[in-house]
């Protein structure tokens, strides 16, 4: 457990791909990470699929569960049962070996879903009617890895309005690394390639070199996603962890947060 600075107010809902802010009124609190480790990983030939069962409005501490995804062929998938409003770290094993196994060609992405009984491709975030239609349990693509660079520590808001799911939100930056060591997401990828489409976001996120992440090393540079919530819940009350999530902390803070969290994974 490590005990840091955070701000104090209320969480509201964070945009899909959320430029960094400064925090104006701050407290003091102990963060402890809850980790989940997929141990399994499914794969299939066919469209990726979360088919979850119904959706439902979620209140405080509930059970809700989402699929990650990483665009590698076949994609790979993963599902996380995860509390409403409660601060986790969920990690996929072996998902720096699936990635750098295909990030040679081109970049390997992860999404994330709700349930859905459709199609799970990752969102087009520019593609007003795409947002419109499925931005409500579907995320933007978010870059993994590159042919240099592994981002293996990415943060991820999930926005509810009266319990029910409204978007995801990839809240990352650059703020703990060189500029040489930030790598932009695309905010498209072309089907059924996942090759990345010509526009991208302007905030980054934190990648380590290559060669510090060798696939063999069983504890190397894995998918972590530190998850946080926003909005309200089913019966109105205002989701806080949010105000804790890691662009709300500063560079140096910042890398001392990315250390603990590498600790604990290497611990389990």
């Amino acid at each position: 457990m490590r005990c840091l600075a955070a701000p104090s107010h209320a969480a509201p809902a964070v945009p899909r791909h959320a430029a960094p802010t400064t925090p104006r009124r701050r407290i003091t609190f102990c963060l402890t990470w809850i980790l989940f480790c997929a141990a399994g990983v499914e794969a299939g030939t066919g469209p990726p699929t979360c088919n979850l069962g119904a959706a439902v409005s979620y209140g405080l501490r509930d059970s809700a569960m989402f699929c990650f995804f990483l665009s590698t062929s076949p994609v790979k998938k993963m599902i996380f049962r995860l509390k409403v409003d409660e601060l986790s770290t969920v990690i996929l094993k072996g998902s720096q070996k699936f990635a750098v196994a295909e990030g040679q060609s081109q970049p390997v992405y992860t999404w994330v879903t709700g349930t859905r009984s459709s199609k799970a491709h990752p969102l087009d975030c520019t593609d007003s009617s795409d947002l419109a239609d499925r931005g409500h349990s579907v995320s933007c693509p978010q870059v993994f890895t590159t042919g240099s660079h592994v981002a293996q520590v990415l943060n991820l808001v999930i926005n509810l309005k009266n319990g029910h799911l409204s978007s995801f939100a990839w809240d990352n930056g650059c703020a703990a690394c060189s500029p040489s060591s930030c790598i932009q997401s695309s905010k498209s990828l072309s089907l059924p390639s996942f090759k990345e489409g010509p526009a991208f976001f302007s905030v980054g996120a934190c990648g380590e070199d290559l060669p510090k992440c060798p696939p063999d090393d069983e504890n190397s540079c894995d998918m972590k996603v530190f998850v946080s919530w926003a909005g309200t819940d089913k019966d109105g009350r205002n989701l806080v962890s949010a105000g804790t999530r890691l662009s709300k902390f500063t560079g140096p803070t910042l890398k001392s947060v990315y250390g603990t969290m590498n600790d604990n994974y290497n611990s389990i």
